[in-house]
């Protein structure tokens, strides 16, 4: 799930950025979150399997700080890319 997942974005990306009008853009941004929301589990689940147990408290910390500040940074760079 995690490489189709994965697949599945990298095409997307193309169609939004190949997108021609606001409903087509919308339609692809759509697509994004549906292929996020099939990455996110995955890597949560890789993160817990590939940590040992004294040390898995520490790599989901990490994950959820990199997860949050993805979140915050994209907001950030589309309202900057909409606004130019």
């Amino acid at each position: 799930m995690l490489v189709a997942g994965t697949g599945g974005l990298r095409g997307c990306f193309v169609g939004a950025a190949s997108a021609d009008s606001s409903s087509d853009l919308i339609g692809w941004r759509a697509l994004l979150g549906v292929g996020a929301a099939i990455i996110m589990p995955g890597t949560l689940s890789t993160i817990t399997a590939a940590f040992p147990l004294d040390r898995r408290a520490h790599g989901v910390a990490i994950w959820s700080g990199f997860a949050a500040a993805g979140v915050i940074l994209g907001l950030l760079a589309a309202g900057a890319l909409l606004e130019r």
